[in-house]
């Protein structure tokens, strides 16, 4: 059990806390990058994560690998990489920009694409030369004997990304969401999510990953935390919406993360300043919500055994427990979790650490594997 009895959620949480109470969205708590349990005494030491910093601590939450032991990739192209060895057809995508937790092995998996909120454009739409396309794809598909191999290699990737436009662009053009999602960055990222699984059916894929972002919480001065809030609800109340619209509500979860939390001492400014562990949600059709699942701090003084100085604290349970379960449900098989989370072993058997079992935070764990699912 935790130590509070009662957890509060901020007043313009509407939707997200009528997923808790619909168990279908439950919280991580004190969670957050780390190489090893560690405690007051040695936790710089057993870092190999530069603390503090978005820089490095937003790159381990999308890598979850500190040793890089698979160099430069991250958490969601392994598990691409690994379900892709296994002969499922895959999807990757982030919206607006390329994220390095999408990246896999170079040639195991298929590369992510980067779409943006706004979707697809046909390629040369307004072209003044009614075959340039055509031209184009004639240049590129020229050879010759003294053809060099990177010229060879460039035109081939242009091709290759000509037919995968085009592809995805027609895909798109043909779906049609009732689901009125809000105006705002995150909303229009998640509608356009929403839009890529309803082309699932034609892009002929068994599993897809995606990847969305949303900024505006570096609160060192005050922030408009109520504006903050509206925008994050409205946003996943509607995708909710949206992914039962579909139908595909229990074939998707959604795991919200950062690059740590934020000091609960504030600044002379009145804002906060950067912090460690801190406390998370994920939600979806099949999670077992209406939990607080870690361990929320026993004492939030300096005097706790978890808490550093301005009320940062150590996490207690590591993105490596959550992930290596998130794969499993997601269909990685047990022998591969080490691919996925190279690093979960350092807290296995760590009564500190939380290391969670797929029943823990799923409901149906004897699901049909080969049906579709989406994070």
């Amino acid at each position: 059990g935790q130590v509070c009895s009662e957890f509060g959620l901020h007043g313009s949480l509407n939707n997200i806390h009528d997923l808790y109470t619909k168990s279908e969205l439950l919280f991580f708590a004190n969670t957050g990058v780390i190489t090893k349990p560690s405690t007051k005494m040695n936790y710089w030491q057993n870092s190999k994560t530069a603390l503090f910093g978005h820089d490095s601590m937003q790159r381990e939450a999308k890598r979850i690998n500190p040793y890089d032991s698979t160099a430069q990739t991250g958490v969601l192209g392994r598990m691409a990489d690994v379900m892709t060895a296994d002969n499922y057809t895959f999807g990757s995508f982030s919206i607006d920009w390329h994220s390095e937790a999408l990246v896999g092995k170079a040639g195991m998996s298929p590369a992510p694409s980067t779409v943006s909120q706004h979707g697809t454009n046909a390629f040369n739409s307004d072209s003044l030369s009614v075959n340039m396309n055509n031209r184009i794809i004639a240049l590129n598909e020229a050879t010759s004997a003294d053809s060099g191999v990177f010229s060879e290699q460039w035109s081939a990737e242009m091709l290759h990304s000509l037919l995968k436009n085009e592809a995805l662009h027609s895909a798109l053009s043909g779906t049609t969401i009732e689901t009125n999602f809000p105006d705002n960055h995150l909303g229009r990222q998640l509608k356009m999510v929403t839009r890529l699984i309803a082309t699932r059916e034609t892009r002929r894929v068994d599993r897809d990953v995606f990847f969305v972002q949303m900024g505006g919480f570096d609160t060192h001065h005050t922030g408009d935390l109520n504006s903050l809030f509206s925008q994050l609800d409205e946003a996943i109340g509607a995708f909710t919406k949206g992914l039962k619209e579909l139908g595909v509500w229990e074939s998707v979860t959604t795991v919200q993360l950062s690059d740590f939390g934020r000091t609960l001492v504030p600044n002379s400014g009145g804002g906060t300043d950067h912090g460690w562990g801190g406390n998370y949600m994920m939600f979806g059709g099949d999670v077992k919500g209406g939990q607080v699942k870690g361990k929320y701090p026993d004492k939030l003084t300096s005097d706790g055994q978890v808490t550093l100085d301005r009320g940062r604290f150590i996490p207690t349970t590591a993105w490596d427990s959550v992930f290596k379960v998130v794969a499993e449900w997601y269909g990685v098989s047990v022998d591969k979790l080490v691919d996925i989370v190279p690093n979960a072993h350092q807290f296995e058997g760590d009564t500190g650490f939380e290391n969670f079992v797929t029943s823990d935070l799923f409901g149906n764990t004897n699901r049909q594997l080969r049906g579709r699912a989406n994070l």
